[in-house]
């Protein structure tokens, strides 16, 4: 949220969780400590 000043939570979480569904990118963990990664072996 610090680099992208001016856009809410929720538009950040909505798009996430859009990025997860479409395979763009891959959920690591859960909880406080979840992290985010490009999903590089399904980019074609």
């Amino acid at each position: 949220m610090e680099r992208v000043a001016g856009v809410s939570q929720t538009t950040i979480q909505r798009t996430i969780t859009a990025l997860v569904k479409q395979r763009k990118i891959k959920k690591i963990g859960n909880g406080r400590y979840t992290k985010y990664a490009w999903n590089w072996e399904d980019e074609r």
